[in-house]
């Protein structure tokens, strides 16, 4: 009796090991599955991991009836794993039509980038910070590079078709101030809202392409002619008085940003500048060693005595001392000063 109870013990034990082991498998199968495909398909594959581990199946016999019964256990966590694999399907799928569309998109914005209509994004993010005073260093306006990964779905049509926006900012809220620096349009009325929407059929081909024109009255029109330039509504001499001041505004506030910058990695170099350029072994500054060694009469006979240095604003003075042999062969002390830069660089040399 003892050596079968001792069986289905070892028994049991083992069930348990791959239990666990199968537990963390579903477990790392479904945060891989969150990060790459679905949210929702990698929660459902960690619950089966959980369920499988013995503590958490045990407490669950325990408070549930149904669970006491292995079918009852097999087909649930069966049920759970299948419904995982095809919601994570399902949105993998999703994605992958949303890339198709995406990448669909910007060929045919790269066919077209020079269309005036596509242009107009970037004139009205550039002017909108100009006449907004948004000082923003390192900012590109090339649309068509910088966003072309941030085409939002808006809707799908009865014949499967998907229309997408490219915004301002990648912000579909944006509201603009144009007029600041756009006249009203005769057709249209004084713009506040301007994005281009793209329509891909199931072949993932863009089949349609418009500018979005919303005016201060809320209303909203869809402009389909390419050449739609709002350069030819703009003031544009205001445009380029402003753009000067915007600009000088833009290189001061550059200027300041270098300044702090180096003045920073200045105090940093300051900081490290010992540990960088003087010797761990005897104290000598390395490179300066190099530039007087070489120049001596018997470079093989150099021997450093000693080197003390003070830190100056912009560089580092360095006094070595050091014994080595003249023209006659005689052994003679000799004392060099220089300025290094806290680069390590040897700036200048007197002997």
């Amino acid at each position: 009796m003892s050596t079968l109870n001792s069986k289905k013990a070892s028994a049991r034990l083992i069930l348990n090991f791959f239990k666990v082991i199968f537990g963390i498998s579903f477990i790392i199968a479904g945060l891989i599955t969150i990060f790459k495909n679905s949210f929702l398909g990698g929660l459902l594959i960690i619950l089966v991991g959980v369920l499988l581990f013995p503590p958490v199946s045990e407490k669950l016999k325990q408070n549930l009836s149904f669970w006491k019964h292995r079918p009852t256990r097999i087909i649930s966590l069966m049920g759970v794993f299948f419904l995982a694999i095809i919601i994570s399907a399902i949105q993998s799928q999703g994605k992958l039509q949303a890339e198709k569309n995406s990448d669909a998109i910007s060929k045919y914005i790269e066919a077209n980038k020079n269309k005036p209509y596509l242009n107009n994004l970037k004139l009205l993010e550039k002017w909108d910070d100009i006449f907004e005073s948004k000082i923003t260093l390192d900012k590109s306006y090339y649309y068509f590079d910088d966003y072309s990964k941030d085409y939002k779905p808006l809707d799908t049509l009865k014949d499967g078709s998907i229309t997408y926006g490219l915004f301002l900012e990648n912000n579909k809220n944006k509201i603009l101030s144009t007029e600041k620096y756009i006249k009203p349009i005769k057709e249209y009325g004084q713009l506040k809202k301007y994005f281009i929407k793209f329509t891909v059929n199931k072949k993932f081909e863009v089949t349609k392409s418009v500018a979005v024109f919303e005016n201060d009255k809320k209303n909203v029109q869809e402009i389909s002619d390419p050449n739609f330039d709002l350069s030819q509504y703009a003031n544009l001499n205001l445009i380029k008085i402003q753009t000067e001041m915007y600009e000088k505004t833009l290189a001061d506030t550059q200027k300041k940003q270098d300044e702090v910058r180096y003045a920073q990695e200045l105090t940093n170099k300051k900081a490290n500048w010992e540990k960088e350029c003087i010797s761990g072994y005897d104290g000598s500054c390395k490179n300066l060693v190099r530039f007087v060694k070489p120049n001596l009469p018997d470079p093989s006979s150099f021997e450093h005595i000693d080197t003390a240095f003070k830190r100056m604003d912009d560089y580092v003075l360095v006094i070595m001392k050091y014994r080595t042999k003249n023209t006659y062969g005689a052994l003679v002390i000799g004392v060099v000063t220089a300025k290094v830069s806290y680069d390590c660089e040897v700036l200048e040399i007197n002997q």
